[in-house]
Order: C-alpha cells, then sequence, then structure tokens
C-alpha cells in the first residue's frame, strides 16, 4: 500500500459512508435486483463507488463485469441459510430487514466518524 509510505492509515469506507459524515440522510429504503437492500444514499454512493474504482478503467468492460458478477456470486455463496433463517424469526421480514440495514449503515458511518476523530 503506497499510502502506508506517507503515514496515512488505511478506511475502508465506501461512498455512502463518507455521504453519511456529511451529515446526508439515508432516505427511502430500496431493495434492488442487483445491489439488493440498500437507502437511497446507499444507491447514489453505489453509483459513485462504480465510478471511482480503478478496474473498469484498466481492463475492458467484458472482464471488469466478470470479476465484479465473481465477487458477488463469491460473497453471496458464503451467507447462504442466513436469509432463511432470518425470515424464520422475524414477524416481519421486510421490516426487520430495513431496520437491521439502517442500523447497520448507522453504526458503520458512526465508526468513520470516530476514525476521522482519531479514536
Amino acid at each position: 500500500d503506497p499510502a502506508v509510505r506517507f503515514g496515512l492509515k488505511q478506511k475502508n469506507a465506501n461512498l455512502d459512508q463518507t455521504l453519511g459524515c456529511y451529515g446526508i440522510g439515508a432516505g427511502a429504503y430500496i431493495v434492488g435486483p442487483v445491489i439488493g437492500p440498500s437507502s437511497l444514499r446507499g444507491t447514489v454512493g453505489y453509483a459513485g463507488d462504480a465510478f471511482l474504482h480503478p478496474i473498469p478503467y484498466l481492463l475492458p468492460s467484458l472482464p471488469s463485469l466478470g470479476m465484479n458478477i465473481s465477487d458477488r456470486v463469491n460473497t453471496t455463496s458464503l451467507r447462504l441459510g442466513e436469509y432463511e433463517e432470518f425470515v424464520k424469526s422475524a414477524l416481519d421480514p421486510y421490516l426487520a430487514a430495513r431496520d437491521a440495514y439502517y442500523q447497520y449503515q448507522k453504526s458503520r458511518v458512526m465508526i468513520l466518524k470516530d476514525q476521522a476523530r482519531g479514536e
């Protein structure tokens, strides 16, 4: 990591979290067929992250698309069974998923804010 030579610490953050740190609200809850559960801010962040990722600029679009699809399939395959267990345990799965998503995003924004303050 070249940034280490300059004394910079690595932060695992995305544009959704960065926008949240600047006080932009999450907005409506959205469930998309490709990106899954998200918020309006998360969807904008996802699109922004896609433009900021270097791989599509370095590789032709077909290999880049293949890498994104394989990453998504790999991430999903590691979570098989989680959704079924979640649905079984929730009275209203949609509301439970929405609340869990918002709590998760809020905690990630708070972690990023704490890192920015140096805590």
